[in-house]
């Protein structure tokens, strides 16, 4: 079945980040905070704050990613932690992405999540629940 994969790529640039991705994938992106829509370029534009969650909600909904430089180099994370990197907790991801969003976007990156997480949208009960302890977690 490879012709059913979709796949995004995003380039980082500095302290944002271009998001190509399908035409399918629109309702995901439109759930990440500060995304903008360049019709020019015909890309997402997000703040590289929020790559994590981008590539979390694209991934979850099927889709590959692939995270690069401009000139093509594969892009990593500067953190030793990564949300997909660690199955010994399995809060990690949702606690790390909490704590690098600055403080004034927890509600937002808290709805965002739940928009793609919840239950009533085809997502886990638990991983609804670890949002919003991560979130009040945050917020304290």
């Amino acid at each position: 079945m490879t012709g059913d994969t979709m796949t995004a790529r995003l380039i980082v640039r500095g302290v944002m980040t271009d998001v190509f991705n399908p035409f399918e994938m629109r309702d995901v992106m439109r759930s990440i905070p500060t995304r903008t829509y360049s019709k020019a370029a015909k890309c997402w534009t997000i703040e590289t704050t929020f790559i994590d969650l981008c590539i979390i909600s694209l991934e979850s909904a099927g889709c590959t990613t692939f995270v690069t430089y401009p000139d093509g180099r594969p892009w990593t994370r500067r953190s030793s932690s990564s949300p997909r990197s660690s199955s010994s907790s399995s809060n990690s991801w949702v606690e790390d992405i909490f704590t690098a969003c600055p403080p004034a976007n927890v509600n937002r990156l808290r709805k965002s999540l739940l928009a793609c997480f919840h239950p009533d949208v085809g997502g886990d009960a638990d991983i609804t629940r670890r949002i919003i302890a991560a979130a009040e977690k945050t917020e304290k």
